[in-house]
């Protein structure tokens, strides 16, 4: 592919590597850097709209950008062409859906992994004032190196700012993943959120989204089922069995009905059984063959988190086991009497044999 000059200081050997509805993206070298980037560029356009998306994308990275599951922005400005841009950290692994493609579903381990580091990224994005309103799996990008894998939430381009910075809350996101109410041009919260991470986390674990375009089905009828119908709590197969029916009920249709970003994360914290695990073998154990390829090798699945404690117990049971107490049996006693008895007797015939034989002399 033919290498392209973006009209930005310090970038050489750019790259496109993927565009969408109103921006284009490239990897580029950064020579102050010394590093590979990514590079969002945005057309010179005069719709006040899609301005305002595009600060707001920056406002909300600039708010995230300490979080080490959310993808760095490096800096923003306007190229020698007049367009904007942001310079953001680059994930040569991709996003979720082309690791699914290339992988396939995770196992149970990665699939926690997953839900721990993507939902406390959005968790702290609550906390912070920022709905990111299209989580979906290409919205996640992937990273693998030598200290595990790491899942980092990207593009913020339909952000909504609830401190009122947002123009609307405008319909975001792709089908297969938006929340039902967004459909009908409901400002989004932090449910919606809790839906797409769901929703997400179904295709993560089995590679299809909880509802799936049929075969031959019109978008109006997708749209329809999406919109009205409950989703088959099979869709979760693959979602370890503690996570399992809270991923069902972010599926509602119902934000009110959907528990809260912290509910999953508590969840996702508890040790589950692994149940028909398609993948046993977590990805921060396998070490891959390629020459050229960073090993994903990790100490721990779960770096950096608190182990799970032990449950208390009630104060009435002691966690140390009794002392035996020795019960006395009441023949015992009579036992032991009856041999002193025995004794003195043999003692006492002793002695008066002896005094008798004197007497004799």
């Amino acid at each position: 592919m033919s290498q392209l000059d973006l009209g930005i200081p310090q970038l050489s050997d750019a790259r496109l590597i993927g565009s969408g509805g109103y921006a284009e993206v490239y990897v580029a070298h950064h020579q102050g850097l010394g590093r590979r980037v990514a590079v969002k560029v945005v057309a010179r356009f005069d719709d006040a709209t899609r301005l305002a998306e595009f600060e707001r994308e920056c406002a909300a990275m600039g708010r995230l950008s300490d979080h080490p599951h959310v993808v760095v922005p490096l800096s923003a400005g306007v190229t020698s062409a007049g367009d904007r841009y942001l310079l953001m950290e680059h994930y040569a692994d991709g996003s979720c859906a082309d690791f699914v493609a290339q992988v396939g579903p995770l196992g149970s381990v990665d699939l926690v992994d997953w839900v721990l580091q993507v939902g406390g990224a959005l968790q702290v994005a609550h906390a912070r004032g920022v709905l990111h309103n299209d989580v979906k799996p290409d919205n996640v990008l992937v990273s693998r190196a030598s200290g595990g894998v790491r899942f980092a939430v990207a593009d913020f381009g339909l952000a909504h700012l609830m401190d009122g910075h947002t123009a609307s809350g405008a319909t975001a996101g792709s089908l297969l993943y938006v929340a039902p109410e967004l459909l009908d041009g409901v400002a989004p919260t932090p449910a919606s959120d809790v839906y797409g991470l769901a929703a997400t986390t179904c295709f993560m674990a089995s590679g299809s989204a909880p509802f799936e375009r049929r075969n031959g089905e019109s978008w109006i009828s997708l749209l329809r089922r999406i919109a009205t119908e409950s989703v088959d709590p099979a869709a979760a197969n693959g979602v370890p069995a503690n996570l399992r029916p809270l991923i069902v009920a972010s599926l509602a249709k119902q934000p009110a009905e959907r528990p809260s970003m912290e509910d999953l994360l508590t969840a996702a914290r508890v040790p589950s059984p692994i149940d028909g695990d398609p993948n046993p073998v977590p990805l921060a154990v396998q070490v891959s063959t390629e020459p050229d390829a960073l090993s994903v090798a990790s100490d721990a699945p779960f770096a950096g988190m608190d182990e799970p404690s032990l449950p208390e117990l009630p104060p009435w049971i002691d966690s140390a086991p009794p002392t035996p107490q020795r019960v006395d049996d009441p023949t015992d006693e009579t036992s032991a009497s009856s041999i002193w008895w025995f004794v003195f007797v043999l003692v006492a015939l002793f002695v008066a044999s002896v005094v008798i034989g004197s007497l004799f002399r």
